[in-house]
């Protein structure tokens, strides 16, 4: 299969297609794609070497220069890192729902789930106590007692 072959750009088109599935998220490969799709229309047209890939290099720089940023602006993609799942509740507060010894897991109420929890000091949660969680681990929340207004326990 020669380069001039449209087939050739249509499947090369279709290698980044699926390879931007692999890596999906940088519309990267997805750009590299269509610009092969769109100098397979041009190998339509033309069998000249030089003019198909001139059209490559040219249709990859606008994706790259224009067509990515304004796909990483519709899909809301930044560079900046959010905190997902569970590692979204680091740093947030709870209510304890059930006491917590150091021998007994209890629960508590961490942004309107309930949560398994044990105190990441093997102290004593109460019933009631504020909490701010530490980490997770599995399916429980590791706690430790909010200090309200500087006092201690």
């Amino acid at each position: 299969m020669s380069v001039i072959s449209p087939v050739f750009w249509f499947c090369v088109a279709g290698v980044f297609f699926v390879l931007e599935l692999s890596v999906a998220g940088t519309f990267f490969a997805v750009l590299i794609a269509v610009a092969a799709l769109l100098t397979g229309f041009v190998a339509l047209a033309t069998e000249n070497v030089y003019l198909l890939f001139g059209s490559f290099v040219v249709f990859s720089l606008i994706g790259i220069f224009f067509g990515k940023p304004l796909l990483a602006k519709w899909f809301h993609i930044d560079r900046t890192t959010r905190a997902s799942t569970v590692d979204a509740l680091i740093g947030k507060e709870g209510i304890m729902t059930k006491k917590a010894t150091a021998h007994e897991k209890g629960y508590s109420k961490i942004g309107g789930e309930e949560w398994a929890t044990s105190s990441a000091d093997d102290g004593t949660l109460n019933e009631g106590d504020l909490v701010v969680v530490v980490k997770i681990e599995g399916a429980t929340a590791i706690v430790s007692k909010k200090q309200v207004g500087g006092e201690g326990e």
